[in-house]
């Protein structure tokens, strides 16, 4: 399994078995490293790349940080981005019981679409569709998503009920 860290570095592990339709290596997994989801989406997947950052809320507009992402797709001919969230996202969770502030920039996104109605499944999809809708409007994406060659989905999981749902 490669786990590619938020700085771009590439830390390798044992590739686990292949689940998807399509080769898992053709995927790149955007997770938050705190809700430790690489081994279980791994065990479902057989993933094999990982992008981390927390509660899987990515500098979208930083052009900057997108262009290695961008030239990682490319070299590793990466035909799906699955952008995962858990139910039991600890940013997710915090905001919920409007616990301690964290001040970072994922806590403060999921703040503004969070509302009194929200449950940790509520919450984590509006995250993950927000989290989709930027990234496939992203400028360095939106080509090659038009063209067929990308495609964009978001991942809903919860860990302790062992369950994956897709979001489109």
């Amino acid at each position: 399994m490669h786990v590619l860290t938020e700085n771009g570095q590439d830390r390798s592990h044992a590739a686990g078995t292949g689940k998807l339709t399509h080769s898992p290596h053709s995927s790149l997994f955007l997770v938050c490293p705190f809700c430790q989801i690489e081994n279980f989406i791994g065990k479902q997947t057989g993933a094999v790349y990982f992008l981390t950052a927390p509660a899987s809320v990515f500098h979208i507009y930083d052009d900057d940080f997108f262009a290695p992402v961008d030239r990682f797709i490319e070299r590793e001919h990466i035909t799906h981005v699955y952008i995962v969230a858990d139910t039991s996202c600890l940013f997710i969770n915090n905001v919920l019981a409007n616990g301690r502030k964290y001040d970072i920039g994922c806590e403060l996104f999921i703040r503004q679409l969070a509302d009194s109605q929200d449950t940790p499944q509520t919450l984590t999809e509006k995250v993950l569709k927000q989290e989709i809708a930027l990234l496939r409007q992203k400028k360095v994406f939106a080509g090659r998503i038009a063209a067929g060659k990308l495609m964009v989905y978001g991942l809903l999981t919860d860990k302790a009920e062992a369950t994956v749902a897709v979001i489109y």
